[in-house]
């Protein structure tokens, strides 16, 4: 598996990979053949550890995995000249406390610093049970192994699987992604032959072009931030007819298909933390859940709920240099 820069939603996976890029599989064997875990909605991205090609411990954000402009910290230097702002703000502090890691390096969400019980990185309010003494509070998801530009990756780690060589761990809360789990009660093999029906018809025709692909992913979005999910003969009907005529409706009976068979999993899901969530101060469920199994890993959001309120946020940390 690749650097984690990016999940898809399962559904979106039928216009950005092409019909051929979501394997309608995945589905089954749930839940011993996955793993899941708790998609926590910081930001930015911390990825840290021992850099594969030097040893030295270094700090970055997502910027590490590119593949021109490569920004890896290796001291506070380092971090003035490649970042700045909030980001370099976090960076500094992130490079003061947080472990290294005995093995390859380590991907976290940054929750905010401590000294408080109450969080609000991005769109979610966390509301922790009490107060967090830690210098600085990271949701740990990712390991990885090999190069940063084809790394190894390993999802939903447990931070007790992690090995440090430092004893750094008192200054960082490293919060737990991995208690979670599928308590799956609601069969979806109908749901998954009606979608193969429709798979295999579709794979007859010519796939659509990459351009074509990425404006059917932000179409279905402009309905999302409207707070919208209509049929999928209407999302057909409203596309301009330069992209009507290299799709049909089938495309999108689809994705609605695999929207539902993504939500009745996403229902399964129970975690077993204590730590609150809110939006706007309304209770609300965890940003969402990540899945995979040895072949793919996809994000289990609810998009209504989760994606409308995240495209409408005003990220003020977006427009750093990160």
């Amino acid at each position: 598996m690749t650097a984690n820069t990016h999940l898809e939603h399962p559904e979106d996976m039928v216009f950005t990979h092409g019909l051929q890029g979501f394997m309608l599989d995945f589905f089954y064997g749930l839940p011993k053949d996955h793993k899941v875990s708790v998609k926590w909605d910081g930001a930015p991205a911390l990825v840290w550890g021992r850099c594969p090609s030097t040893n030295e411990f270094f700090v970055g954000t997502k910027s590490v995995f590119n593949k021109k402009l490569i920004k890896i910290n290796y001291n506070h230097r380092d971090i003035d000249r490649n970042h700045q702002g909030v980001v370099a703000k976090i960076l500094h502090v992130a490079f003061e406390c947080l472990p290294v890691p005995s093995q390859g390096y380590l991907q976290g969400d940054f929750i905010g610093f401590g000294g408080s019980d109450v969080f609000q990185p991005n769109t979610i309010e966390y509301r922790f049970s009490s107060v967090i003494t830690n210098s600085i509070v990271v949701a740990v998801h990712t390991a990885y192994r090999g190069a940063f530009l084809q790394p190894t990756a390993s999802y939903g780690i447990s931070v007790d699987d992690i090995r440090f060589d430092d004893k750094r761990s008192s200054r960082c809360y490293l919060i737990d992604t991995t208690h979670a789990h599928i308590n799956f009660r609601n069969p979806v093999q109908r749901l998954i032959d009606t979608a193969k029906v429709k798979w295999f018809t579709l794979r007859s025709k010519q796939p659509v072009d990459t351009a074509s692909q990425n404006y059917l992913k932000t179409h279905v979005n402009s309905f999302i931030r409207s707070g919208s999910f209509p049929s999928a003969q209407i999302m057909y009907d409203s596309l301009p007819d330069k992209y009507k005529c290299k799709v049909n409706v089938d495309l999108f009976y689809l994705y609605h298909i695999i929207h539902d068979l993504k939500m009745r999993v996403l229902k399964q899901v129970e975690v077993t933390n204590d730590t609150e969530c809110f939006i706007d101060g309304q209770p609300t469920d965890p940003e969402g859940f990540v899945i995979s199994n040895y072949k793919q890993t996809y994000k289990l959001v609810d998009r209504l709920e989760f994606s409308k309120a995240n495209f409408t946020l005003n990220k003020n940390w977006t427009n750093e240099k990160v």
